[in-house]
């Protein structure tokens, strides 16, 4: 637990100095997409017709909403902190999940620092942690999911599923590769496990897929067509 708080400390400090430090010199609201990102949930409410239909379709929609409650403040919303604030939590759930999962699969604390070292002391990856793009919450789902399902392949205990299907699902709301990696790990389920192989396979499946299937619904819900992102 004290190695956790460490890390934790340690990488909130980097990301948020480096944050406050590219805000201050407007570097973290360039990009045409990290701009795009944030209007687009300010449009949720903000906007001649307010409502779930400004989500659009090109774009997966859980980043958007998970920044739409900062996106109602003005000051977050104009300088893109309502986007920025979540790609800093980001990086520090990535970086416990990177120091976790070094951990589970050796056994090892300086594998642990190893992992998060290397991911926290990466400039080029910093910057993208400063940024209202959605990579950061893909990447927070990808190690999230990657540590449940080691923790699930060692111990097969239903939380960890149940965790391991949260971060599928929200991989599969959050970019398009999100899909492809829930697809492989519902390949890989019913291999990795040793007990209670069919029930597990299925409701890390049925997980997997409601993500994408919520999202034709919406699709066709709201622009007739289920592949309308296509």
């Amino acid at each position: 637990m004290r190695h956790r708080a460490s890390i934790g400390a340690i990488s909130s400090v980097i990301i948020v100095n480096a944050f406050l430090y590219l805000l201050s010199r407007d570097q973290t609201f360039v990009h045409i997409d990290a701009i795009a990102h944030v209007n687009k949930a300010r449009g949720l409410f903000d906007n001649l017709e307010p409502g779930f239909r400004q989500l659009g379709t090109v774009w997966l929609p859980l980043p958007h909403i998970l920044m739409a409650p900062l996106a109602t403040i003005d000051p977050l919303w104009r300088s893109g902190a309502a986007g920025s604030l979540l790609s800093v939590v980001c990086f520090i759930g990535t970086s416990l999940f990177l120091y976790m999962t070094g951990i589970e699969w050796t056994g090892s604390r300086v594998v642990g620092w190893l992992a998060f070292l290397f991911f926290a002391f990466n400039p080029h990856l910093i910057y993208l942690f400063t940024t209202p793009e959605n990579e950061p919450l893909m990447i927070l789902c990808i190690t999230g999911l990657l540590y449940y399902l080691l923790r699930w392949v060692r111990r097969e205990l239903w939380k960890d599923l149940a965790l391991a299907a949260l971060f599928a699902f929200a991989g599969t709301w959050t970019r398009y590769e999100g899909w492809a990696l829930a697809a492989a790990a519902v390949v890989l389920m019913p291999i990795v496990t040793r007990n209670h192989r069919a029930a597990s396979s299925i409701i890390f499946a049925g997980a997997s897929v409601t993500g994408t299937n919520l999202w034709m619904l919406f699709n066709l819900a709201f622009f007739q067509v289920p592949v309308q992102f296509l």
